[in-house]
């Protein structure tokens, strides 16, 4: 399936998710247009002088000495990704308005794209999440690895590798997750059998599903659950960085 183009926002647009950066404290991820530079970060402040509004960060460690080494002369872009109020990814690159050992000021971009989710955008599972799948005499519980919007990929025992072929449909499933805050249980009318794998972990067999069949409600819980899981994967990595 192609991926949909990014929306453009820009205008009044751009500037209301700048505002929204600056007061929400949302973690960013900062990286160079060359090299592997890559830090999280987030805005700390706005400003318009002589008309022209600019935003200041906290600049990462090593990232004001990486942006020493680049080309003189020419403006330092910089790129940036996170996750909106909306909770789909966003990205845009903006140059650098002044720069000095302790502050690092930048340009409103002239635009922020807006990336449509993809069914494919996959995370790690809690440890404890489910998925149960019924069969004619008995209910399969199986661990979760990782999900999707589209599916998710699951353990289950070997003892039961034999109920499972590539292909199959299943239905009326449900996946369970617990997180800080609560846990959710979504109803999955249908999913497919679309890969399965010998031995992911001992006694165990690897099945990945695609959810074929959903309700738009149970879609959207999903939705959010999985950029919930990304934003809580982001803020463990900052402080792991700090």
């Amino acid at each position: 399936m192609q991926t949909p183009e990014p929306e453009h926002l820009s205008g009044q647009k751009t500037a209301e998710i700048i505002a929204w950066l600056a007061t929400s404290h949302t973690l960013i991820k900062v990286s160079l247009p060359v090299g592997d530079y890559e830090r999280l970060t987030m805005i700390i402040e706005t400003d318009q002088p002589e008309g022209r509004p600019v935003f200041q960060i906290d600049p990462p460690e090593g990232l004001i000495d990486e942006m020493s080494k680049g080309s003189q002369g020419e403006p330092m872009m910089l790129h940036f990704e996170f996750a909106g109020e909306d909770r789909l990814p966003h990205r845009f690159e903006t140059p650098v308005a002044s720069i000095n050992a302790q502050h690092l000021w930048l340009h409103y971009p002239a635009e922020i794209q807006r990336l449509q989710l993809r069914d494919n955008f996959r995370i790690k599972a809690p440890s404890n999440a489910e998925l149960v799948v019924p069969m004619e005499d008995r209910n399969i519980h199986m661990a979760v690895d990782n999900i999707s919007r589209g599916g998710a990929f699951c353990h289950c025992s070997n003892v039961l590798k034999l109920r499972f072929s590539m292909g199959m449909s299943c239905d009326r499933l449900k996946l369970s997750i617990h997180m800080v805050g609560g846990s959710h249980t979504m109803a999955i009318d249908r999913a497919v059998v679309r890969r399965i794998e010998r031995r992911v972990r001992p006694k165990h067999f690897g099945v990945a599903f695609e959810f074929t069949k959903m309700r738009p409600e149970a879609r959207k819980q999903l939705t959010k659950i999985i950029y919930d899981l990304h934003r809580q994967f982001l803020k463990n990595r900052i402080k792991s960085i700090g």
